[in-house]
């Protein structure tokens, strides 16, 4: 845009330039026409030349209009939502980094927690902290479960998409210091800039080829050029320039780990022998830990958790019904030339689209979250429907061997005197 813009002032200086020229040696044509009666091969020739060069001023003027109209002033107007997006996309990834360091913050405190209620238990010679032991456990894994799953979302999910909008031109300007997959909006920004570029291009080369025979070759090269150009190839050179196989990811998962499991030799030695003894129940593993006091607070916050999955659900399906909406509404904006109104509305669109993150983001923690505790219900489930089937068993020999001695009773009574008369 600046190129044609600048290009467009050369042009329109040549025109004037030209202008002045043929109205002077026109003032001076007039003069020796005075002086000649006759008109003469030579003078038609020259009065010709003139009115072709005047003709190429006009030329350049119409070209410098054509560039500042089809080129300098579409590029800037029709991009310009564009740099509003890519601009969002990097506030965005900051913001949400934020929050996955704050979940990061909360995880460590839950470790440290549970690593502090891990010594008072293993050093303590009742089992009084045994309760909050249970509770911080269980907190950790909550909150390890939870990280573990706005990891997986962002770095599967939103961080592909947000980094999908980045500025073409700005990228290829700057270095880039991350990588992205499955750039499906960095396809549409760069091939809807690219078809802004090469339409606008390529009507205003064929103007110019048109008007202007003796430079057809060159300016026809540029329409032809711009007629071949294929955003996805160039995309694909883009990516490699990246080298994807050097880049290393910036967040990891974290994997459990219980203080029980740690040779820690403060510890060891602080403990005492019943303390040491029962060391071995207190290794617990990557799973919410239920007590017979937390039989109701695990139903509670079970049914807690479906409620915040459920209007979490509904509220970004709503919002991905007003990012529809927008979009469809920004489309027929710059369909109808209203660039103004769909640079407004990009700033909404990739506040939506934000929004939307954060609540995939928190979502995905829940229902990781609510995997632990749904599979602790089943475990659980299953440990009562065996125990039911062990009663029934139970119960049912306990009735044969009743019937069976009744059985041996009567049997008796029927047969005791008979063997009473034989030995008398």
């Amino acid at each position: 845009a600046d190129f044609t813009q600048q290009l467009a002032i050369v042009q329109e200086r040549h025109s004037e330039d030209l202008q002045i020229l043929v109205e002077n040696f026109r003032k001076r044509n007039a003069e020796l026409r005075k002086d000649r009666s006759s008109q003469s091969a030579l003078f038609t020739i020259w009065e010709l030349l003139l009115q072709e060069v005047e003709v190429d001023s006009q030329l350049h003027g119409d070209i410098a209009r054509t560039l500042n109209r089809k080129l300098g002033t579409v590029l800037l107007e029709r991009t310009f939502h564009r740099k509003i997006q890519s601009r969002k996309a990097f506030l965005h990834r900051e913001s949400l980094e934020a929050i996955l360091s704050k979940a990061e913050e909360l995880l460590l405190k839950c470790q440290k927690e549970y690593f502090n209620a891990y010594q008072k238990v293993a050093t303590s010679k009742n089992q009084h902290h045994l309760p909050e032991y249970y509770e911080s456990h269980n907190s950790y894994v909550q909150q390890l479960h939870a990280s573990n799953g706005m990891l997986k979302q962002y770095q599967n999910d939103i961080l592909p998409m947000l980094l999908e909008v980045i500025e073409t031109y700005s990228s290829l300007r700057s270095n880039v210091n991350f990588y992205f997959l499955n750039a499906q909006e960095l396809r549409d920004v760069y091939i809807d800039i690219s078809d802004i570029i090469t339409n606008s291009m390529e009507s205003t080369t064929d103007f110019i080829a048109n008007k202007v025979r003796e430079q057809c070759n060159h300016y026809q090269t540029i329409s032809n050029a711009c007629r071949s150009v294929n955003a996805n190839l160039d995309l694909t050179a883009f990516i490699k320039t990246l080298n994807p196989e050097k880049v290393t990811a910036g967040w990891r998962l974290h994997t459990f780990t219980s203080p029980a499991l740690m040779n820690d030799g403060n510890l060891a030695s602080n403990a005492t022998l019943d303390s040491m003894h029962n060391v071995s129940s207190l290794v617990l593993q990557n799973e919410i830990v239920i007590d017979r006091t937390a039989r109701i607070s695990f139903t509670k916050k079970t049914d807690s958790l479906r409620q915040e999955i459920h209007a979490l659900e509904l509220k970004i399906q709503q919002l991905e019904e007003t990012l529809d909406s927008m979009v469809k509404l920004q489309q027929r904006s710059l369909g109808s030339n209203l660039l103004n109104k769909a640079n407004e509305i990009q700033e909404d669109i990739s506040l939506k689209r934000f929004d939307i993150h954060v609540a995939n983001i928190h979502l995905a923690a829940l229902k990781s979250q609510i995997d632990l505790f749904l599979l602790k219900q089943r475990e659980i489930l299953a440990e009562n429907g065996l125990g039911m089937q062990r009663e029934r068993k139970s119960s049912t020999g306990s009735t044969v061997s009743i019937k069976m001695k009744w059985l041996k009773a009567f049997k008796s009574l029927k047969g005791g005197p008979s063997n009473t008369e034989g030995y008398v």
